[in-house]
């Protein structure tokens, strides 16, 4: 079922290139979002109240909402496949039903 979103309205490429920019995001942010959370983490196991003081937690905080960032990326990447794979159904089921032979 397509979407009645004007969003979804768009050409199947502007579609694509979305769904692309989203994976782009997704998985450079992903590997540094871990790496970033690991080495905060370790800092304030290493170092207690003085990584308080210079702003760990703060930093872990970030973390959190850059984590919301990369779920929003992750949602529009899967809406966008959906909205692409149900074009693609609907063109396939017309193709089909245009080249079905007609029994007489």
């Amino acid at each position: 079922m397509v979407s009645n979103n004007r969003f979804f309205s768009m050409h199947w490429l502007a579609i694509f290139t979305i769904m692309g920019a989203a994976a782009l995001v997704l998985g450079t942010s992903v590997t540094c979002l871990f790496m970033l959370f690991e080495s905060t983490v370790s800092h304030i196991a290493a170092h207690g109240s003085m990584a308080a003081m210079d702003g760990a937690y703060q930093k872990l905080g970030l973390l959190l909402v850059n984590g919301v960032g990369m779920l929003g990326a992750y949602i529009l990447f899967k809406t966008c496949e959906k909205e692409l794979v149900e074009r693609l159904q609907k063109s396939n089921a017309r193709r089909a039903a245009r080249t079905r032979p007609v029994n007489k």
